[in-house]
């Protein structure tokens, strides 16, 4: 029974490198991101929230404190006031104009801290306590306003203040004239001073609260509660008397809250989708793997083979064609002798044929397995196309075709395989003559036109390539169309094979043809470098 491939072989591991791991890290990071994405929007709402309810507390009471510093100038810089508090006190007079129904107290107080006169709201607790805290307050956290200057806002101050607890704004005003003529000109009459209180009681607090969309809005002296967002309340002097505390309501950590689990339900279906997607890409890649390097093996083999019985058959092949030249020259009577020749040159003919063949296929087996070897090298192009016209002569001559050489290459030097240089080119020629008959086949050498490689040239007037044909020419056992393989037969390997060596010496081979006309066969190669001539 075949053993269980595991599924943590080398061969899973290196697919999930490849290709799991990084749609996996892709996801990691995207998820990553987007949730860091998601927290960074929910802090700036909650600093959002944060900054805005303080901005928005704080104006609040600045505005209720400059409103109340209005209401007490008003009573303050009044002629009549004037004139019945400090030129003439009036007790009677108080009583009948300082009252408020906006404000929960007003005492009347020299700047010594002496009283004159005070009033308080109905129900309010404590007055006289709160009162006395608020001339205490005045005359402690800022300098009581002159009262002879011409400026309005000279003669006004305020500031909050708390007494047992109770948070209170306090205004404070010089009783003076109205017009600033008058002020400057009063001389060294004593100045009174005008103090009105603003109490804020927890009620009034949470109505406030309410109106700003606060919840539990209060007001502490002492530390904050837990989650609850604070804004200290100074004099003028900076002295904290309290803070008014809020709660942190965190609107986009509670957003985030409320999302957090449809946001991690679609990534994990995310991580899911994308974990099947990766293993269904693993997968793929593992058995694309398994079946590329089982080909690869295949076709390893496969060389291997015909490389192992092109040798066993080259074997016996040369013994046939040894004992073929032996018989010929033991043949005796001159009658016997032409058919026995005869006979034998067929045989000849054949195991010579069947050891090209061998040949080619050993060759095309050697290239594909990558066991070629080549020994490049500086070679001189002169002498060589000579030598290939004179191997190629009885074959022309048999085809009544004429081999020229128009150009011998006189003083370039190539750097190529001596022997696969020569293979090369005598399948060129071997072939222009095979598809020619009664025609001319001619060979040069010449210097490419960026000096930089060697160009042999073999053209032809034989029967030509139609196009179509022309661009799968060079493919292993392809010949241009079935008929031209019946009438001249060959395996489709000799080009192939020429391709190949040309490419592994750094060359190439290129064709172009008119059919009826014609064939024009170029090996390009490079050109031997002075350097490479002296090591050569």
């Amino acid at each position: 029974m075949t053993e269980r491939k595991h599924k943590w072989d080398p061969a899973s591991r290196r697919a999930w490198i490849s290709a799991g791991a990084p749609i996996l890290a892709l996801v990691l990071v995207v998820a990553v991101l987007f949730f860091a994405l998601i927290a960074n929007f929910a802090q700036r709402q909650d600093r959002a929230f944060a900054e805005d309810s303080s901005h928005l507390v704080e104006s609040v009471i600045r505005s209720r404190g400059e409103a109340l510093a209005r209401l007490t100038l008003d009573y303050a810089m009044w002629d009549e006031a004037y004139e019945n508090i400090t030129l003439d006190y009036n007790e009677a007079w108080l009583g009948e104009n300082y009252y408020s129904a906006v404000a929960d107290g007003l005492v009347l107080l020299r700047a010594d801290g002496s009283h004159r006169y005070d009033w308080q709201m109905e129900g309010l607790e404590d007055g006289d306590v709160l009162l006395a805290a608020a001339i205490a307050a005045s005359r402690s956290d800022f300098p009581l306003p002159a009262g002879d200057s011409a400026n309005s806002d000279d003669l006004i101050t305020y500031s909050v203040i708390s007494q047992d607890g109770r948070l209170a704004l306090l205004a404070v005003a010089a009783v003076s004239q109205e017009t600033a003529f008058d002020r400057r000109t009063r001389g060294d009459t004593p100045v009174d001073y005008l103090a009105i209180v603003d109490v804020l009681d927890e009620s009034e607090i949470a109505e406030l609260g309410a109106t700003l969309n606060l919840d539990d809005l209060a007001f502490t002296t002492g530390a904050a509660p837990r989650d609850h967002l604070a804004l200290p309340l100074q004099t003028p002097s900076e002295r904290v008397v309290g803070a008014l505390t809020w709660v942190n309501e965190k609107p986009g950590s509670a957003t985030f809250a409320l999302q957090f689990w449809p946001i991690m339900l679609g990534l994990t279906f995310i991580g899911v989708l994308a974990a099947f997607v990766a293993r269904r890409l693993v997968t793929s890649h593992t058995t694309i793997t398994a079946r590329a390097e089982s080909a690869l093996e295949s076709s390893r083999l496969r060389a291997e083979f015909i490389a192992t019985m092109s040798h066993e058959l080259r074997t016996p092949l040369n013994a046939i064609i040894g004992y073929t030249e032996l018989i010929q020259d033991q043949i005796g009577a001159p009658h016997d002798a032409v058919a026995m020749r005869n006979d034998t040159n067929r045989i000849l003919g054949a195991a010579k044929h069947l050891r090209q063949l061998v040949t080619d296929i050993l060759d095309h087996a050697r290239i594909d397995a990558g066991r070629l070897a080549l020994n490049v090298e500086a070679m001189p192009v002169e002498g060589l196309l000579e030598e290939i016209a004179e191997i190629s002569e009885s074959l022309a001559m048999a085809q009544n075709n004429v081999v020229s050489i128009v150009d011998p290459g006189k003083g370039l030097e190539v750097m190529a395989d001596d022997v696969r240089v020569r293979q090369i080119l005598i399948n060129l020629v071997g072939n222009a003559i095979k598809f020619t008959k009664n025609g001319d086949i001619e060979i040069s050498a010449r210097l490419e036109h960026s000096g930089e490689a060697i160009e042999f040239v073999v053209r032809d007037t034989g029967i030509g390539i139609a196009p179509d044909e022309l661009a799968r020419l060079f493919q292993p056992f392809v010949q241009a169309n079935a008929d031209i393989q019946r009438q001249f037969g060959g395996t489709g390997l000799g080009l192939s094979i020429s391709q190949k060596l040309a490419r592994a010496m750094g060359g190439a081979i290129g064709a172009t043809s008119t059919p009826g006309k014609g064939s024009t066969f170029t090996l390009t190669l490079p050109r031997a470098r002075p350097e490479q001539r002296q090591a050569a």
